[in-house]
């Protein structure tokens, strides 16, 4: 298959996905998301590829979801409205995506550098393991704007205080706090992330296939034991029904108005960047 906006390579059992929308930041439109989905399913089913690389051209890992057109932006399959129909396929859709990287059957490492936000954090959150670089900005601002995370996991890796202060405040890490506060496995100076990810992804291959399926099912399955799968289900819900939720009367409008209007204030002196 032909991808426009990832590039796809394999060496060996090893597989790179790489996003390559450096334009945008990354931004997670519908054809990125289409050709990751894609890849992933292809990277399951090759018993040949043992690890996934995910990374990102230019300057940003991902800034988010694209606010021209994606899946949080916009209701599926052409709906004029947020409804209980089109949240559904909407929470279905997410799921699809977000379990393709989180319960893929191999080994799937985020290469973290530059802005990694809100959606594009999800992203690397479902990974098995991420390294990022020191100075990678790492979080979740645009919950101040109303909006709900669809990922389970912040108690779990962080721990409620910390995922509070995140979530509530809108803060973002640099790589180096995201290593203590356990959001990521490993930063390391940004001219090291390429060698360092290369070189965990041929330890990470040196085990058997066998071995790694075991490993992962396992940890799965203890997950879903403490109900992992079944708060999957309950956040992509919540956020789908907030969509349907009315704007509040001092709305700043969508998110398109939101940014120009940070953008303005950080002209003015008013606000600081992420």
């Amino acid at each position: 298959m032909s991808y426009t906006a990832i590039q796809f390579e394999t060496d060996g059992p090893v597989a790179t996905i790489t996003m390559d929308r450096p334009d945008k930041r990354n931004a997670l439109n519908h054809d990125l998301l289409g050709d990751l989905l894609h890849a992933l399913n292809v990277v399951a089913e090759d018993d040949d590829l043992k690890v996934a690389i995910l990374r990102a051209n230019g300057p940003a890992f991902s800034a988010g979801y694209d606010i021209d057109g994606s899946p949080y932006i916009e209701p599926p399959d052409g709906a004029s409205e947020w409804n209980i129909v089109s949240g559904h396929k909407h929470q279905r859709i997410m799921r699809g995506i977000y379990e393709a990287i989180w319960d893929n059957p191999k080994v799937v490492i985020a290469q973290v550098h530059g802005h990694c936000l809100a959606g594009g954090m999800y992203i690397s959150m479902l990974c098995d393991l991420v390294v990022a670089a020191d100075d990678a900005k790492i979080g979740e601002p645009f919950m101040r704007m109303g909006g709900a995370s669809s990922i389970p996991f912040w108690s779990y890796l962080v721990g409620p205080r910390r995922a509070n202060d995140m979530l509530f405040t809108g803060r973002v890490l640099s790589g180096k706090e995201a290593e203590e506060w356990g959001l990521v496995t490993r930063s390391v100076p940004a001219e090291q992330l390429g060698a360092t990810v290369q070189e965990m992804a041929a330890s990470v291959a040196e085990a058997p296939l066998a071995s790694l399926l075991t490993k992962k099912e396992m940890w799965h399955t203890q997950a879903d034991m403490l109900g992992w799968g079944a708060q999957f289900r309950y956040t992509t819900s919540l956020n789908s029904w907030l969509r349907m939720a009315p704007p509040p009367p001092d709305s700043r409008g969508g998110m398109r108005e939101f940014m120009d209007e940070r953008k303005s204030r950080m002209a003015r002196g008013e606000a600081t960047d992420y």
